[in-house]
Formats: C-alpha cells, structure tokens, sequence
C-alpha cells in the first residue's frame, strides 16, 4: 500500500470519527436545550401549589432511571419526557416505534411513551403511591417537530404543556405530602458525575444491543 493511500484512509477514518462524535454532541446540545425550555416553561407554575424537580436519576433495582422533569402538585404527579425534534413525527400511542420524517430522510425511534412508561413506574414505586390515578406519563416536544400521533392523548408541543398540566384541577394531594414526596424524591436523587456517565453508556449499550 502507498503512503498516499495509507494517509488516505487515516483522513477517511479520522473523518469518520469526528462525525460520530459531532452526532452525538449535536444530539446532546439539542437535548439539553428542548429540557431548559420545557424546565421554564414549568417555572410559571404556582409555586404554592406546584413542585418542579428537573433532572433526575434515580436507581431502580440494577439499573438507573434518568427523568427529565418531573412536577409534584396537589392535583397528582407528571412525570414528563422531552424530545427536542424536527420535521414530522408519526406514531401510534401502541405501537413500539415511531417514525420522524426530516427533509428526504426517514428515522425510526422508540415510542417514547414506553420509555416514559418505565419512568413513571419509578416513581410510583418509590413513592409507594396508593393510587395510580395520581401519577401522570407526559411526552412533550420541545422542538419544531409537527406531530402526527394517534391513540395518545398525552402527548403534547411545548407551548400547550402549561395549559395540559393545569387542566387538571381536581385536588387529590395535601400539600404537606407534595413536599414528603419531593423530599423522597430528592434523597434518591443520584448526583454523581461516574454514575450519570454509567447511566449514559448502558443507554448506549441497550440501543447498540449490547
């Protein structure tokens, strides 16, 4: 092999490399981004009747749960996913992927209804919650995405997540126990940097199959 074509395929690889990495961080910029509009966007909630917790990773028996958001109010529990997306989504609330379209492109990702489903689980558990009535699963999309989503009726754009959250105004929870049941959830919290970087590696894991 020449030093030509050698060099070569070092610059290809490098390239490659490089566009992984952009992909990865593109991802997480975008991600890290829809989360601060929905976690503003949850601050005009009535801090008297409404808890915000932003960023939780809780252990669930051998692995570790990372929530986005989750509100605790005396009108029940959302536990709340955030995708940052654009183009077209399209799903079906039973089916177990979706497909988002993006200019000629098309890529196919979990529901992520079931993905919130394990979240609200989580919390149910932890908190020993005596009726499942008052815990909510919550999708929302913080981006530019326009959604076309049947069979699910919680799903639901950034900018109507206010007025979904509010509509609820039935009282269910005193708010001595909306602040016990932050307190639980804030001792669970894990705040480490090693195990948010074992939580991001076994997520990449599961989606390599791994």
């Amino acid at each position: 092999m020449s030093n030509f074509i050698f060099y070569i395929l070092i610059l290809f690889a490098i390239c490659v490399i490089i566009g992984i990495i952009w992909g990865e961080l593109d991802s997480k910029i975008k991600g890290a981004q829809g989360e601060r509009r929905v976690a503003n966007i949850l601050k005009k909630l009535d801090k008297s009747k409404y808890r915000v917790l932003n960023d939780v990773l809780i252990r669930s028996s051998n692995k570790t749960v990372q929530i986005d958001h989750i509100v605790v109010s005396i009108y029940g529990l959302f536990v709340i996913e955030t995708k940052n997306y654009s183009g077209s989504i399209y799903g079906d609330g039973y089916k177990s992927n979706w497909t988002q379209y993006l200019a000629n492109e098309k890529y196919i990702f979990q529901n992520p209804l079931r993905q919130n489903y394990g979240h609200y689980k989580t919390i149910e558990n932890l908190l020993n919650l005596p009726d499942d009535s008052l815990i909510k699963p919550v999708v929302v999309f913080a981006g530019s995405a326009k959604l076309k989503i049947s069979n699910a009726d919680n799903v639901t754009y950034a900018n109507t997540l206010y007025k979904y959250i509010t509509y609820y105004q039935e009282e269910k929870i005193d708010i001595a126990t909306v602040d016990r049941y932050c307190e639980i959830i804030n001792q669970s919290n894990i705040e480490s940097i090693s195990e948010n970087r074992q939580h991001v590696k076994r997520i990449k894991d599961n989606l390599e199959g791994k």
